[in-house]
């Protein structure tokens, strides 16, 4: 039988045989895309997964300016006082403005598409508004 080169060999082997050679560098390391070690930072940031994180739709009422506002039994009172006096200051809805409110502890962040963000902070003891407003 004359000498075949490495080079050559290849050529006499079944097609069984190629496909296991093809493929066992694959079969050994898996085929699994390769994946981020734990410790490495995410490209993106999480989307929020729970209610508490999003925010719940909210609607401020701002008839007499943005002062005060309740949430499951607690009153809140804006972080700096009143914004605006009897309307609310150009820009927001009147009697309304719908948003998103993000409890956190003693603090309601009340933000909207408009770009509005205010903070209130809760009244301890609380039980009715500071002031009616018709």
């Amino acid at each position: 039988m004359p000498h075949r080169s490495a080079r050559t060999a290849w050529r006499t082997l079944p097609t069984a045989a190629l496909l296991t050679l093809a493929l066992t560098p694959l079969l050994a390391t898996g085929c699994t895309a390769p994946v981020a070690p734990a410790d490495s930072p995410s490209p993106v940031a999480p989307a929020p997964t729970s209610p508490a994180q999003q925010g719940v739709a909210f609607d401020l009422y701002t008839h007499c300016g943005i002062d005060e506002l309740m949430y499951e039994d607690r009153w809140y009172e804006r972080v700096g006082g009143p914004l605006g006096s009897s309307n609310p200051p150009a820009g927001w809805g009147n009697p309304m403005q719908p948003g998103r409110l993000v409890v956190d502890g003693d603090h309601a962040t009340f933000t909207d598409d408009e770009g509005h963000e205010e903070v209130f902070e809760v009244r301890e003891g609380a039980t009715d508004w500071l002031m009616i407003c018709a």
